[in-house]
């Protein structure tokens, strides 16, 4: 897995990852002397583990053993291993425009791995494991691994982790949030209820804003949509049809968000919504004629007419009909 920092939330959700991969839990996890897993040391010896840690082995119910210092044969293959991974994925490629972009592409290499055969032997390195996974502890599912912290609602209905900002319902500015912390999102809570969730920046100053939780300010204040922060980071769908349809008519883009948001319907439904419509009144789209479309759920309807001169008649007529109004 890439995590943007080594820190404990990326080591216990590292193991979180691993163990509910392989389908079980190893008896006894080796760590070398890091501080994600090293409290302290209490002796020459004697290593006090970290509370993450325990939290893991507890949960889980492996043991642990650290290794000796400047012993690198007890640790095996695993400084080898790091090599390995660069080699086989990032030697071919180390551009990607997100991590989870990196992240798709490290696990495409890796199953292709696992699919080969190992020297020597008539079994590829999946089968390898799936007969190694009778010998591991059960597993237990996933544990959750998150920092919990409070925090209060400013007048930008924004709340502050970092040096970050994040946008929240703009009906809670004043109010107090909880935020569960995980090492790539964010959970926003507000009266024991789940509200959002949002992609964690590791930038600095950065201002991550949702458009739809400004709609209820920008119905008071339509004017206010030219050119904010929270439209320049809403997805493109959203931005093409602003610029296109309602940019001089503001107030009726935001009715037609507040439609999509109380119909939990999704900004790729609306962009299908929105192309369907240039084909068909290129110079005359609404928000009537969004909403309409936007309500249906067509099924398709197979009619079975007779087939006689009268039918046949018919529906030359309202062929040719159907062509007039169309051209006009």
């Amino acid at each position: 897995m890439i995590f943007q920092r080594q820190d404990t939330l990326a080591f216990m959700e590292a193991h979180i990852a691993f163990f509910d991969c392989i389908g079980g839990v190893a008896l006894r996890m080796n760590y070398d002397n890091m501080r994600v897993a090293i409290a302290e040391f209490v002796g020459p010896h004697e290593k006090k583990p970290t509370v993450a840690l325990l939290q893991l082995s507890t949960f889980y119910g492996f043991s642990f053993r650290f290794c000796n210092i400047y012993c690198g044969h007890e640790k095996g293959h695993v400084e080898r291993s790091v090599e390995y991974t660069r080699r086989k994925a990032f030697a071919r490629r180390d551009l990607f425009d997100t991590i989870c972009g990196a992240q798709n592409y490290l696990e495409s290499v890796f199953n292709e791995l696992n699919d080969k055969k190992l020297t020597g032997s008539t079994f590829t390195i999946g089968e390898l494991m799936a007969q190694e996974r009778d010998l591991l502890l059960p597993h237990p599912g996933r544990m959750e691994c998150f920092v919990l912290q409070e925090a209060s609602v400013d007048k930008y209905a924004t709340f502050t982790l970092g040096t970050n900002h994040y946008s929240v319902p703009d009906h809670l500015v004043g109010q107090k949030i909880d935020i569960k912390v995980y090492a790539n999102q964010l959970k926003i809570y507000h009266q024991g209820k789940i509200f959002f969730k949002h992609a964690r920046d590791y930038g600095t100053g950065q201002w991550i804003i949702t458009l739809d939780h400004y709609l209820r300010t920008l119905e008071r204040k339509p004017g206010a949509l030219h050119g904010p922060v929270a439209l320049k980071q809403a997805p493109w769908e959203v931005r093409q049809i602003y610029e296109s349809v309602f940019r001089e008519n503001a107030r009726d883009f935001i009715e037609v968000l507040q439609y999509c948001k109380s119909h939990e319907i999704s900004h790729e439904r609306l962009w299908r919504v929105y192309q369907q419509l240039l084909l068909k009144c290129p110079s005359d789209i609404s928000v009537d004629k969004f909403k309409a479309l936007l309500g249906n759920n067509v099924q398709e309807v197979v009619i079975n007419y007779p087939d006689t001169e009268i039918t046949r008649y018919a529906l030359e007529l309202l062929t040719e009909v159907g062509d007039i109004l169309y051209k006009n």
